[in-house]
């Protein structure tokens, strides 16, 4: 996955430029990709529409630099957890802290991330999702290794379900961090540590 600044055609980062990502994130998370225009993100950082083009080529590669971007950093975090090797109880706490910390800090990255990726170009696409599948793979890993009775499947829903609990606070942040990463820390834990008496609890004989 191409890094911010490295793609072909990208002006190297700076002030205006960050600007322009942050605000693009804002919209593209409370509008839409297809309903925000290159002129909406320009009047967000006080220049004309045009201006945008001086240091991104189209509005797509804004939208690569905002899912990139949260992509790389997140997957920073969970490969530094991962080449750690650490008992998976304190792997699951930092996995835990590391997707609180991206998301708290790019809210509306994320919420772009989760919400607006399919509209990237079909390459960058898939290197976002083979991103994603890694994520979901390491914390499956470390779930089963606290509980292996839980199936892989299970696993796997467990955490999707844990990813899905970031979209709300990215975009309606009506709680602190610090009560969102209490929260998300003290329902994972639960669900992890019962396991297979939580199955057992909610499906059907």
């Amino acid at each position: 996955m191409a890094t911010q600044g490295q793609r072909a055609g990208r002006a190297p980062v700076g002030t205006k430029r960050l600007e322009i990502v942050a605000a693009a994130a804002k919209l593209f998370a409370a509008r839409g990709y297809h309903a925000t225009g290159i002129d909406d993100i320009g009047e967000a950082v006080n220049v004309t529409g045009p201006a945008v083009y001086r240091h991104f080529a189209g509005k797509v590669d804004v939208l690569i630099e905002i899912v990139e971007g949260f992509t790389t950093t997140m997957m920073e975090g969970a490969d530094r957890i991962a080449a750690a090797d650490l008992p998976a109880v304190e792997a699951l706490d930092r996995l835990i802290d590391n997707f609180v910390t991206c998301t708290i800090e790019q809210p509306a990255a994320f919420a772009v991330m989760a919400r607006e990726r399919h509209h990237l170009p079909k390459d960058e696409r898939r290197a976002i999702d083979r991103a994603h599948r890694r994520h979901v793979e390491e914390w499956v890993k470390v779930v089963r290794e606290i509980h292996p009775r839980m199936s892989v499947a299970e696993a796997s829903t467990l955490v999707h379900g844990v990813f899905g609990l970031g979209l709300p606070l990215s975009l309606e942040p009506k709680i602190s961090g610090d009560e969102f990463a209490a929260l998300l820390r003290g329902m994972t834990t639960e669900v992890v540590r019962r396991g297979t008496a939580v199955r057992r609890a909610t499906v059907p004989a």
